[in-house]
Order: C-alpha cells, then sequence, then structure tokens
C-alpha cells in the first residue's frame, strides 16, 4: 500500500456528474493519485478487475504511473453502478453501462485543473480490461465531449472488440497470457492485425498476473486460475510506459 511519506498525493473523491442516464446518475467514486507539480498533467483512468477497487488498482500501478508524470483516477466501478461482486451474467450484460460509466469518469477527470483534458488514457484489467476494449469498439466521447488517447488492456478477453465489426477508435495494446482459455487468445489474434490493436501474448503467464494476492494459484468466480507473475508486470511496465508516453506524452 501507498505510506503517507511518499511522494504522491492521495484524494478521496465523490464526483458527482449529471450528464448520465438515471441509473447512472448517482455519482462516481474513487480515489486520485497526483504527482509532482501543478500540472496539467497527462492522466490515466485505471479500472479494476473482478476483484474491486483494492490491490493494484490502487497501491502498485498508481505509483508506478505517477512516478512517471501522470495524474491516476483509480474508478470503482461497483460502487458507481450499485453491485458488490461479479458474475458472469453481469460482466456481459452490463459491458455498455461500464463504457457509459467510464466516458463519465472521463468528463469528471477531464475537468480538472490539474489535467490535460486532451491527455487522458484508459487502462484496466480482467472486466475493467474487458471494458478498455468496449470503449474502444462503441464510442469513446464522453457527453462533455472528451476522448480517451489510448487504452492498456490486460487479461481480458477481445470478443466485443472482435465481434464490433468496426476498427479500435484508440490506440490498445493488449497484455495477455498464454494461459489465458484458448477463446479468450483466439479473440485477441482476430483483431491483432487493426491498425490501433497491439498485442502482446505472454508466455506461461495467468490472469491476474499484476496482483501479489495469488503468489499462490487460485481460481476465479468462474474458474480461472490467477497467479502473480512479477516479470509479466516488468513487461507491461516497460511496454505500457513506452506506449503511453508515445501517444499522450509526459
Amino acid at each position: 500500500m501507498l505510506h503517507r511519506n511518499t511522494i504522491i498525493n492521495v484524494i478521496s473523491i465523490w464526483i458527482l456528474f449529471s450528464g448520465l442516464s438515471a441509473a447512472h446518475a448517482a455519482g462516481l467514486n474513487g480515489q486520485i493519485f497526483k504527482p509532482k507539480g501543478a500540472g496539467p498533467h497527462p492522466a490515466i483512468i485505471l479500472l479494476h478487475a473482478c476483484g474491486g477497487l483494492r490491490g493494484p488498482v490502487i497501491d502498485f500501478w498508481p505509483a508506478f504511473w505517477t512516478k512517471q508524470g501522470y495524474v491516476v483516477y483509480s474508478h470503482d466501478t461497483f460502487a458507481a453502478m450499485g453491485v458488490d461482486r461479479c458474475s458472469r451474467r453481469w460482466v456481459v450484460g452490463s459491458a455498455d453501462g461500464r463504457r457509459d460509466d467510464a466516458l463519465a469518469a472521463l468528463g469528471a477527470l477531464a475537468a480538472r485543473k490539474d489535467v490535460d483534458a486532451k491527455r487522458i488514457a484508459v487502462m484496466g484489467g480482467g472486466m475493467g480490461a474487458i471494458t478498455v476494449n468496449v470503449l474502444a469498439a462503441r464510442g469513446t466521447t464522453s457527453p462533455k465531449g472528451n476522448s480517451f488517447k489510448a487504452g492498456i488492456a490486460m487479461y481480458g478477453n477481445c470478443i466485443i472488440l472482435d465481434r464490433s465489426g468496426t476498427q479500435a477508435e484508440f490506440p490498445v495494446a493488449v497484455f495477455l497470457g498464454d494461459k489465458e482459455p484458448r477463446r479468450y487468445q483466439d479473440s485477441c489474434k482476430a483483431v491483432q492485425d487493426q491498425k490501433n490493436v497491439t498485442l502482446h501474448l505472454l508466455p506461461g503467464v495467468y490472469r491476474a498476473f499484476d496482483n501479489p494476492r495469488h503468489k499462490s494459484a487460485r481460481q476465479d468466480h468462474i474458474g480461472l486460475k490467477l497467479l502473480y507473475d512479477p516479470n509479466a508486470v516488468k513487461t507491461v511496465q516497460k511496454l505500457g510506459a513506452a506506449f503511453f508516453e508515445k501517444h499522450l506524452g509526459r
């Protein structure tokens, strides 16, 4: 977890946003992590997996990205959408709702004085990665007219992006372990030739590879194996940092 003496300034926020449908108008909550300096800085919205707003999405990744000069907003999808856990049916059925929710977070983040509204990216793992792909496939403009400039999707399938029949609307770097189900790998391989999609297939890697809680293998709610892999994390750090610097700058 982040310590009090860190250079990162962590501020809990509750954002009210009125431009959404009634189902999403109650608010969005999460945490803001700020780098040094007044900004405006480029920014990254982190979307959590089915484990919720905890673990690497509120400690490791914010610490890493703020050191690179980005403002980070870790968004609580569950709280914003009024649920407390994942199910296969909910993840599939809520895809468009999660897209709208992420776009609302984009609009709210873009309104901050310390954020460069023209340089905001999105990153997610598992369920959050699927949301990144939905954003790329089905529309990327918030009610306030803001757009994501790039996205990173970790251990999430590309089925919606594949079946959309359209090109990804912004550059997406996909990081997927080759121990993921074959159908997930195939869905991402099917879109890797798109101009805006870059697929990084990680050998010997399972899902949730960025979460140290899974140093011993376990299964998630649909029976997929979770296992931390520090080498995979280093790969995402190196390639992901170069990817965001290319598309957002620092």
